[in-house]
Order: structure tokens, then sequence, then C-alpha cells
């Protein structure tokens, strides 16, 4: 009999705490990625405040003429492991996964990443930055159609992208009346300044032929 009434009594409290709605912790304690839905928005100790980088860029753009600036997480060998001065989406962006392309408007910053990711850039990004969950080019060439009217020019430096990269993104904008411009200054670098870490100085070393075969 004890047993019957402290299940009833049990049942009770449940139902009662489901009625009343339990006591909710702020979104600083069980959260530790960016919301940019809230006033003002809860960013994590985690995030880098890219106001300043993305300012500046923005002034390259307009000296160059260009509407829209992409910027990939490779380096010139296209690599995906870099050494930190080629970590130009990192420094613009704040996220710091190996995988992942950024773009740059005159009015909005946005970033393509695999599901790897997704996570890490919530916890790195402020609220400059949108997330787009789509990594195909078409995706991102797409967008642009969106944001960038026709008549204007998206640029990139060609040091960074392979030709069939190059290819994909002027295949999306063909006919769009929108041009895909190569510059040979990097704009990240220009804005980067003497902030930019310098070459490696390590050792390179060959690797023996029983791991390379």
């Amino acid at each position: 009999m004890p047993s019957s009434r402290w299940t009833t009594w049990a049942w009770m409290l449940l139902l009662s705490g489901c009625a009343m709605g339990w006591p909710k912790q702020s979104s600083s304690a069980t959260s530790d990625i960016r919301n940019c839905t809230t006033s003002p928005p809860f960013l994590p100790p985690t995030v880098t405040d890219t106001s300043a980088q993305l300012n500046a860029l923005r002034q390259r753009m307009q000296f160059y003429n260009i509407s829209a600036y992409i910027v990939p997480a490779t380096d010139a060998h296209m690599s995906e492991y870099i050494a930190e001065r080629d970590a130009r989406l990192a420094w613009i962006s704040g996220f710091t996964g190996s995988a992942g392309t950024g773009v740059v408007t005159t009015k909005k910053a946005a970033l393509w990443t695999d599901s790897r990711y997704w996570t890490q850039a919530e916890r790195q990004m402020d609220c400059n930055w949108e997330l787009q969950k789509i990594v195909w080019t078409d995706s991102i060439g797409e967008w642009l159609l969106q944001e960038i009217p026709a008549g204007e020019n998206i640029g990139l430096d060609p040091f960074l992208f392979s030709i069939d990269l190059w290819n994909s993104y002027a295949h999306v904008l063909q006919g769009s009346s929108r041009t895909l411009v190569p510059i040979e200054d990097n704009l990240v670098d220009l804005v980067w300044g003497t902030q930019r870490p310098p070459s490696p100085t390590s050792k390179i070393y060959l690797l023996p032929e029983t791991f390379t075969g």
C-alpha cells in the first residue's frame, strides 16, 4: 500500500511539472553556439568579432570595383591543412575548420561548409556571417546570382582556385551579366597587413619509400 501511495504522488508531481513548466535555463547556460535571433544576440566566448576585418575588406572591394569576393580555405597548393599565414578564411570569418568557402558582399557575408563543421561554425562565427549548409559550387553561384545585381563584378584570387573550380563558377554565372574577375593581389592579405603570420621556417624533409611507395 505505501508503494502505491508513493507512485501516485510521483505521477502527481510529474503532471504538475508538465502543466506549470519546469524552470528553464538561460541560453548562455544551455548552449555554446551563437543565437542571432535574440536581441541582443547570444554569442559564446569562442566567437570572433569580424566587424573590423569585414569593413576593411569591403573598402578594398570598392577600390577594385567588385561587389563580392570569394575566400576559400585552401592555399596556393590546394592544401586542406595549411600554414597560419594562409588561413585567410579563418582570419576574415573566425571559422577555423579545414574545409569551407566564404563570400563577402558589400552587405552580407556567408560561409559554406559541410556537416562536419556546422556546429564549429556556429561556435566561432559572429552574427555578421550566415552559415550555408550546402557545399556545392553551384549553390555558391546561385547565392551570388541572388545577391549581386547584373552588371557587377565578383572577385577572387586566381592562385587559390583550380581551373576546374574556376570553370564551375564561370559556368553558373554564364549569361547572367555578372563577371568573374581574377585579382592577383589577395584582398584579405592586403587588409591583414602586418598582423599576417610569417612564412613557416620548419625544415622540409623527404618521406622514405616505405611510406610513399
